[in-house]
């Protein structure tokens, strides 16, 4: 249990993470450099007309500009600490608190009710940074503001949160930092923290009872990275010493960051330039070197680029303050793994050319990714997977009937019972199995008819088609079988285009293999 009862808390003067003793010149020369774009800022219009035309995206990209600003502004002020950037930050802090809404408009075209807000995420989010904002120059910016941003904060986001429902490590975090620094009473700060671990906790038993199949895997590093977030400020408010880093779901979350990462942009989702500090951080604190090596491993490959662009303060301050030991710690990150995660029912094998993760019996079973020198190779897509298309039929979207077996190198699959019955399965076992230079998918079928079999696989990278094979970046790929092939160009989200592979069985026969081969080049 997350019990907090026995630890004082107390609004600190200072966090930790504020005070900045080393910051590489590369570090600060960024985060004043991107100050300097908004000084003298015009601060963008918000509008109502703006807000009840939410298909224009005009008030989203205004009022997510002026929050942009805002934290651009906090951080090379409070790098240079030269008062330069003061008075803009007091013009953001004003425009934000005039808002009659934190909320982003719906497709209802509505406008909000100022008098009875509504707690969500983006709300908690401008919350978070406004607090944080006050506290880092509560001794230039003037009483009066540092007043009006405590009333709303009350307002928009302390006072609804205690009727919320819909908690996610997420908005609970910012709503944490929030409270930290923009709620003077002791008891009500208490109650927000005692709400927040109760929420955490029934979160924690969700990732460790069914991992995250009941989540979306697209959840998990954001989820890992703010559940390290609450960890952290309770850590701090508390001078140390309210600490669970040692729980085993505590850990359990933490393994799962880097056992499910696979490449450049993860597993479903990218570990973000914000994440890599907050990681490396999480694994010092649990005395967690494999976390320690991942998160390290992945600021060093964006911390020359740039600073996080995102509006969210804290995880900026992260980078600044973390940058110099983790520089000094080094990338020691060895992603060679191979093994079966059982609470998310997925495989994961590692090597330097290829990695995969292969889907066991939950949702979209069979289904696999593949990435070929830490850069996506094959890819997934929310409504469409690499799986089979039978008879016109996917799969129920619920799998959990399928039945897995482990083996050396990857999974073998029991894809019968997740077809419906209209598609004529007698039997189906997908194999997926991968080596370091290779990965094989194999099918092995028995149908009761055979109107229609296809074999999907979306790929990243457009194919070139040769006779026997298609060479796709430095891999190619193989197949046995009388198969036909047509390549399908499609939207997405996370890539704007991809190229999806559609394998057309040719052989009438009910029963048969399909065996396709991906190879390093």
């Amino acid at each position: 249990m997350l019990l907090f009862t026995e630890y004082e808390l107390w609004q600190r003067n200072e966090l930790d993470l504020f005070n900045l003793s080393e910051v590489p010149e590369f570090l600060y020369k960024e985060a004043v450099g991107e100050g300097n774009r908004y000084l003298n800022y015009d601060w963008p219009v918000l509008t109502a007309s703006m807000y009840t035309d939410a298909h224009s995206g005009a008030f989203c990209d205004n009022y997510l500009m002026r929050r942009k600003a805002l934290a651009s502004l906090a951080l090379a002020e409070h790098a240079e600490r030269k008062g330069r950037f003061t008075e803009d930050i007091i013009n953001g802090i004003w425009c934000i608190c005039e808002e009659s809404t934190w909320q982003l408009p719906d497709n209802s075209g509505a406008l909000r009710d100022s008098e009875n807000p509504r707690f969500d995420v983006n709300s908690a989010r401008t919350a978070a940074l406004l607090a944080q904002a006050v506290q880092l120059f509560r001794k230039e910016l003037p009483v009066v503001l540092k007043k009006r941003v405590v009333y709303e904060v009350k307002k928009h986001v302390l006072t609804p949160f205690a009727d919320a429902r819909q908690l996610t490590p997420e908005n609970m975090a910012h709503t944490l930092i929030a409270c930290m620094f923009a709620e003077p009473d002791e008891e009500k700060r208490r109650l927000v923290v005692d709400k927040t671990l109760a929420a955490l906790e029934i979160l924690l038993g969700e990732y460790t009872q069914d991992g995250i199949k009941a989540k979306s895997e697209q959840s998990l590093y954001r989820w890992s990275a703010y559940i390290f977030d609450i960890l952290e400020i309770l850590y701090n408010v508390t001078d140390q010493k309210f600490s669970v880093y040692s729980d085993e779901k505590v850990k359990f979350v933490a393994d799962s960051i880097y056992k499910a990462h696979l490449g450049s942009d993860g597993f479903s989702e990218s570990v973000t330039e914000e994440d890599g500090a907050r990681i490396y951080l999480f694994g010092k604190r649990m005395d967690y070197k494999k976390l320690m090596d991942f998160g390290a491993s992945e600021f060093l490959k964006i911390s020359e680029k740039s600073l996080p662009q995102s509006t969210n303060l804290f995880h900026k301050l992260y980078s600044l303050k973390y940058a110099s030991e983790i520089a000094q710690y080094g990338d020691n990150f060895d992603e060679q793994e191979c093994g079966y995660i059982d609470n998310m029912d997925l495989f994961v094998k590692k090597t330097k050319d290829f990695s995969v993760a292969v889907k066991g019996g939950a949702s979209a079973a069979g289904n696999f990714m593949a990435y070929l020198e830490n850069e996506p190779y094959v890819v997934d897509l929310e409504k469409s997977h690499n799986l089979p298309v039978i008879n016109g039929f996917t799969q129920f979207s619920d799998t959990k009937k399928a039945f897995v077996e482990k083996m050396e190198n990857g999974l073998s699959i029991d894809l019968t019972r997740t077809y419906p019955k209209d598609a004529g399965v007698i039997s189906w076992m997908r194999s997926v199995e991968a080596e370091e230079k290779y990965v094989i998918i194999t099918d092995d079928y028995e149908l009761e008819k055979l109107e229609d079999l296809k074999i999907i696989m979306i790929m990243k990278n457009k194919p070139i088609l040769s006779d026997d094979r298609i060479l796709i970046g430095d891999g190619a790929i193989v197949w046995d079988g009388n198969l036909a092939l047509r390549v399908e160009l499609v939207k997405s989200k996370s890539y704007d285009y991809v190229y999806r592979l559609v394998f057309h069985v040719k052989d009438t026969s009910l029963k048969g293999r399909v065996r396709i081969a991906l190879k390093k080049s």
